[in-house]
Order: C-alpha cells, then sequence, then structure tokens
C-alpha cells in the first residue's frame, strides 16, 4: 500500500469500509420522472463531472443555475445546454474560496421564487500543499466544507 495513503487508513472505521464496498455493488437508482421545470443548481459546472452532469440534467429538461468561476466558461456552457438542449441555463459567478462570494451566491440563491429542487456541490480543488484564502483560512476547508455548511444552515458571517 502507497506510504500516501497508508497513513490515513487509521481513520477509517471497518463498518463505514463495509458499507462502501456493499453500496458500490449495487445498480445506481435512476430517477425515472422527467425533471421539467425543475430547478437544478450545481457548482463547478463548466468541466468534468460538473459539466457532464449539468448536460445530463439539461438534457432531462431541467432549468439549471451553475455556479463557476470563470465567466468565458460559463457563457460557453450556458449557450451550449440553451441551444442544444432548449431549456433554461443561467450562472453565477463566484470563486467559493471566498466568504464573500458565497454569502452573495448563498443570498442569491434564497432569492429565488422558485424552490431548489436539486442542489450539486460539485465545486472543488485538489492541491499538493496547504493554501489559505485572502482571509487566512484554509482553501480545502472553505470551499468543501464551509461553502456547503454555510448555505445549508443560511449563516450569516
Amino acid at each position: 500500500m502507497n506510504s500516501e495513503i497508508r497513513k490515513y487508513w487509521p481513520q477509517y472505521k471497518w463498518s463505514n469500509v463495509f458499507a462502501m464496498i456493499k453500496n458500490m455493488k449495487q445498480h445506481p437508482r435512476r430517477h425515472k420522472e422527467p425533471f421539467r421545470d425543475k430547478l437544478v443548481v450545481i457548482t463547478g459546472a463548466t468541466a468534468g463531472i460538473g459539466y457532464y452532469t449539468a448536460r445530463k440534467y439539461a438534457a432531462m429538461g431541467a432549468h439549471l443555475i451553475m455556479v463557476n468561476r470563470n465567466p468565458q466558461k460559463s457563457e460557453r456552457v450556458r449557450r451550449e445546454i440553451a441551444e442544444e438542449f432548449g431549456t433554461p441555463a443561467e450562472y453565477v459567478i463566484a470563486d467559493l474560496a471566498l466568504l464573500a462570494d458565497i454569502q452573495r451566491v448563498g443570498q442569491y440563491l434564497l432569492a429565488l421564487e422558485k424552490p431548489i429542487d436539486v442542489l450539486i456541490h460539485n465545486a472543488g480543488v485538489h492541491l499538493q500543499s496547504r493554501q489559505e484564502t485572502s482571509e487566512g483560512l484554509e482553501v480545502n476547508l472553505v470551499i468543501h466544507y464551509l461553502c456547503i455548511t454555510f448555505r445549508r444552515f443560511g449563516l450569516n458571517f
């Protein structure tokens, strides 16, 4: 076993490992109803898993709100989805490593007249070393934990 992985191994509980293995053997459950007029919010939708997830929901008729960092990539994806699937797609530009942007997006989503049917927090980073935001917080903590926690509980900073 790789020494980098080995140092984390003691943190895992066997019951969780066995549950994960059991779940991996099951076929994924698919939502059979169309998503026409359902509101799906997805972060990190300009590339990779987020991009293909956004396309899948758009193909099922969902109205998309994407939360991304890059305006050019966001506009390209929005235009592509609107043209290819004929479904409404919009985006909000935000750096989810910044608390002010998290709060701004949270307020925007709270102000929507239509309820959010699906929220997918896909945005993330893979860093080789510890990095801090301009606010002095560790980047992974902010993007992977604080971002979703603050939005979930509607907390203000």
